[in-house]
């Protein structure tokens, strides 16, 4: 695995459990930070602890019921059982499913980037500055900006139209939801704010080449909410998930190296864990060709979500409207986000919905008038 991430270290923790022999590489020393929301959904946690890996392990810092969506002067809030986010800090998350790979058995080394996949001859061999490990098989783990993709050819990068820029700060201060503002960039985006303990994840983003002073917007948008920028703001770019090549002979890309994430969301970890999911079963079958199938219902979803991202964050207000004006569209959404609810079957339903919200609209105009 080349990243450690949490594509890499749930791939590395999944076949060392199977009893291969797995090296877990990671450029940078851990525990490291990483520019993040922290909110894990529910699906994610399901997730892994369909892997084995319980709630009670993970470094979660909130389990957070309620969301509350807000913008133009409006509020949506919807409340799910047992809960919608549970928030951590990236360093600690991650730090902890290394440690799992570790107790599987993996074998863990940081501080040593990859500098080139070899896929002559009769196998692969990864290359360090310190050494060359020969490998039969190589996730490329290595997110966004990752080099694996790029030496066996699937990937030279993304367009902005696939890119989500963001930028988020932890500011100091306490809050019991998890919090949306729609309005806190002027278009093709939102804010964020994810409560820790003792501190909260504030963040903008959107769509990158709709984007400009994303840092005057956060600054905006933390002042809004009562808090001070009193943290270091930081910067990154999310690959939103298209169908695309994800393999190339014994060579898979995972997670954000793979341009996974959700169009709409921005939402990346539970993408990295199916993807891990599905490129370990393709390496104990041996048969590379059944990553990409697996991952077909994944690509299907995302696919969907950019179609609707492309109508949808554009059109921002418009939508926040009829989300106002029906509160049901809040809380199907939010089920299709958290795994309760198939996103297809969302988009199908809301389309029905949004003529009534309209109308709803314009009789309280009519009425106030």
């Amino acid at each position: 695995m080349v990243g450690a991430g949490p594509a890499g270290s749930a791939s590395a923790a999944l076949l060392a459990r199977s009893g291969l022999k797995v090296l877990l590489l990671e450029m940078r020393r851990f525990p490291r930070d990483k520019p993040c929301g922290g909110g894990l959904t529910l699906k994610t946690v399901r997730l892994l602890e369909e892997f084995g890996f319980h709630q009670s392990e993970l470094p979660i810092q909130r389990l957070l019921d309620r969301v509350l969506v807000r913008g133009w002067g409006r509020s949506v809030e919807v409340f799910h059982n047992p809960w919608v986010i549970a928030t951590v800090d990236r360093a600690d998350f991650d730090a902890s499913l290394v440690h799992w790979a570790e107790a599987e058995g993996a074998e863990f080394l940081d501080g040593e980037p990859a500098i080139g996949v070899s896929t002559g001859g009769e196998g692969l061999v990864v290359r360090t500055r310190r050494n060359a490990y020969s490998a039969d098989w190589v996730i490329g783990a290595d997110g966004v900006a990752g080099s694996v993709g790029r030496w066996v050819g699937l990937r030279s990068g993304y367009p902005p139209g696939e890119l989500i820029a963001a930028v988020e700060s932890r500011p100091s201060g306490g809050y019991d939801v998890a919090l949306f503002q729609m309005d806190a960039v002027p278009r093709g985006g939102y804010g964020w704010a994810f409560p820790l303990s003792g501190r909260v994840t504030v963040g903008v983003g959107g769509m990158l080449p709709l984007m400009e002073n994303l840092k005057g917007h956060l600054e905006r948008y933390v002042r809004s909410l009562g808090l001070r920028l009193d943290t270091p703001v930081e910067y990154g770019v999310i690959p939103i998930g298209r169908s695309r090549r994800l393999a190339s002979g014994r060579v898979l890309l995972v997670g954000d190296a793979a341009g996974l994430a959700d169009p709409l969301t921005g939402e990346g970890i539970y993408q990295a864990l199916v993807s891990a999911r599905a490129a370990s079963q393709a390496i104990l079958s041996g048969d590379p060709g059944l990553y990409e199938r697996l991952l077909g219902p994944l690509l299907q979803d995302l696919e969907l979500r950019a179609k609707a991202a492309n109508v949808v964050l554009p059109r921002m207000k418009r939508f926040y409207d009829y989300m106002a004006s029906d509160p049901e569209i809040a809380r199907r959404y939010t089920l299709a986000n958290v795994g309760e609810l198939e996103f297809r079957e969302f988009w199908r339903w809301v389309w029905t919905r949004v003529p009534l919200a309209v109308a709803k609209r314009l009789a309280s105009r009519l009425g106030r008038r």
